[in-house]
């Protein structure tokens, strides 16, 4: 039996670990959008001698000491920085913050502030510590997932105590398929949810897994309130009801949304107010409205926003070299694309020169062979190669037949993908590959990716276990294959791989499976991209607690000057 029992004392939680927020569509800033008043001298009414009135000794009316009041400091409204609300730019406005349907980063950003799971990670480590479960065990044959619950954590909006009944709601639900859950097929494993009493739950897999605690420690696992569920139905999609630090407080579309501090949450209430996501499309826009005092805190992600911090006397940009994020191109493996052709595809892999990415980028960008990151356990280098060679891409573009016809590479304006859209053009069109762009909104991109609707897709992911881009990205049938790639033979390896025990058994089977997915080249890894932030001076740097694009809100993130 394996047992796990940890009590953080939880710093109180102001923010933040903010994940993939890379940036895309509409539109305007927002101001500060919350909580504290501040008196300034604005406010003062002052009586000058033209707007005195003479009194004459008969209208005297004498005051004793008794008749007088006398404000005291106690009486003083002060701003403390527990008052003050953190205003963060986002690129993209979050169109579904429900945790069945969470898609885009942005959508993730915004959950991870009202939302928590059974347990979560230590950032910026990826160790499992407790969060809604104070302790667990796990069943000698691997099957039995068993976790105590921690009493009286309430729900937001009123709905009352988290129950194991909550639980069992959430993980039933995502599991079933008609409920068309995005992370379903990572659930594919349980076969029952039963619980003991309002604080036990136990998950009973069909067979063991080798990744299923980290799965449920990322935003895979956020607790829905079955109540509230059952009450506001859709409505949850922008307007969630969790038992996270903040609570949804007002959306207001194209602009902002607005979360306050929950003073019931379970970990202790936050050392802010609140915080306010501002959706400013532009990075440079971001850091001008930072300059400007109207935003704390922006995530760069290009070196032309880099520079424009360090440029800026009262911004502080605070930099990461490598994150869990990993930028790639999907090829679209249906018939009648040109990317249905194998030969064609290695073509563009070796079109690409991920070496001028990495270094055009200051850092931004490291060179990236794989598509998982390479913090995953499961990861290795011992796999197909692509070195830039135009000359080799153009004798293997001869091989598959091309004959000029146009590849359309479709991107948002975020994340850098254009820049990263650029340089695969160009070492296309060196190879002799006709080139189009389109540059589309993000939400429309995922659209567009399910229907199938695309050549070549410039994307990226962020996931902390080699299962959790599998079997999204590369199974029949998962939500994430957009591509149509996936084979019955490698989502069989897939599905095998998670019950696989012993650390070179398990190594030994996702190796394969990497090394499948390069030789064919289902994907096609671009970058791993570090990140930074530009700081305002109401933030408190020093603690500024972050890690790339992770979508998890840390305890003991941020707190802000006075």
């Amino acid at each position: 039996m394996h047992t796990h029992s940890r009590h953080p004392k939880l710093r109180r939680l102001a923010v933040v670990l903010i994940a993939m927020i890379m940036v895309a569509s509409a539109c305007s800033s927002d101001g500060e959008g919350a909580a504290a008043t501040e008196t300034t001298a604005s406010v003062t009414t002052e009586t000058t001698a033209s707007d005195t009135t003479e009194t004459t000794a008969s209208d005297t009316t004498e005051t004793t000491a008794s008749d007088t009041t006398e404000t005291t400091a106690s009486d003083t409204t002060e701003t403390t920085a527990s008052d003050l609300v953190l205003r963060i730019a986002i690129g993209q406005e979050p169109v579904n913050i429900h945790p069945p349907k969470l898609r885009l980063s942005q959508d993730r950003v915004a959950a991870s502030l009202v939302y928590s799971g059974l347990v979560r990670f230590n950032m910026p480590t990826t160790e499992i510590i407790p969060d809604l479960a104070e302790s667990w065990f796990i069943s000698d044959d691997g099957l039995t997932y068993n976790f105590k619950l921690r009493q009286g954590i309430q729900f937001h909006g009123g709905y009352g105590e988290l129950t194991s009944a909550d639980v069992k709601f959430t993980i039933d639900y995502l599991r079933d398929p008609e409920n068309g859950a995005s992370i379903g097929p990572l659930y594919g494993i349980v076969d029952e949810v039963t619980t003991s009493g309002d604080y036990e739950v136990s998950i009973i897999l069909s067979e063991p897994s080798n990744s299923f605690l980290t799965i449920i420690a990322w935003h895979n696992g956020f607790i829905m309130s079955e109540s509230a569920f059952a009450d506001r139905g859709d409505e949850l999609a922008l307007s969630p009801i969790g038992t996270g630090p903040f609570e949804f407080v007002e959306r207001v579309p194209g602009q902002s949304l607005t979360f306050a501090r929950f003073d019931e949450y379970f970990g202790g209430p936050a050392d802010i107010a609140g915080i306010t996501l501002s959706v400013i499309s532009s990075e440079f826009t971001q850091i001008l409205a930072m300059e400007n005092g109207e935003i704390d805190a922006s995530l760069i992600t290009t070196v032309a926003g880099l520079e424009t911090a360090e440029a800026l006397g009262n911004v502080n940009p605070k930099f990461n070299d490598s994150s869990t994020w990993v930028n790639w191109a999907h090829p679209n493996c249906r018939a009648g694309h040109l990317t249905s052709n194998k030969l064609f595809r290695q073509a563009l892999m070796h079109s690409i020169d991920r070496q001028s990415i990495s270094e055009a980028s200051r850092g931004f960008h490291a060179v990236q062979e794989n598509f998982l990151n390479p913090r995953v356990p499961e990861y290795t280098e011992d796999i197909a190669t692509y070195e830039y060679d135009p000359v080799q891409a153009a004798a293997l573009l001869d091989e598959a037949g091309y004959a000029g016809e146009p590849l359309s590479i479709m991107y948002t304006d975020s994340y850098g993908f254009e820049d990263l859209a650029q340089v695969m053009k160009r070492g296309f069109e060196e190879a002799g590959i006709t080139v189009t762009f389109e540059k589309v909104e993000a939400a429309v991109t995922v659209q567009r990716g399910v229907a199938g609707d695309f050549d070549i897709w410039v994307s990226a992911g962020a996931r902390n276990t080699a299962d959790e881009y599998l079997s999204p990205y590369f199974s029949v049938g998962g939500p994430r294959d957009y591509g149509n790639c996936a084979t019955p033979s490698l989502t069989e390896d897939i599905a095998s791989a998670k019950s696989i025990v012993g650390e070179a058994a398990v190594s030994q089977a996702y190796g394969d499976i990497q090394r499948e997915i390069m030789d064919e080249v289902y994907i096609l890894p671009l970058s791993n991209q570090g990140s930074g932030w530009a700081l305002g001076n109401r933030v408190n740097a020093e603690n500024f607690n972050f890690d790339g694009f992770s979508p998890v809100w840390s305890p003991g993130g941020v707190t802000m000057n006075e």
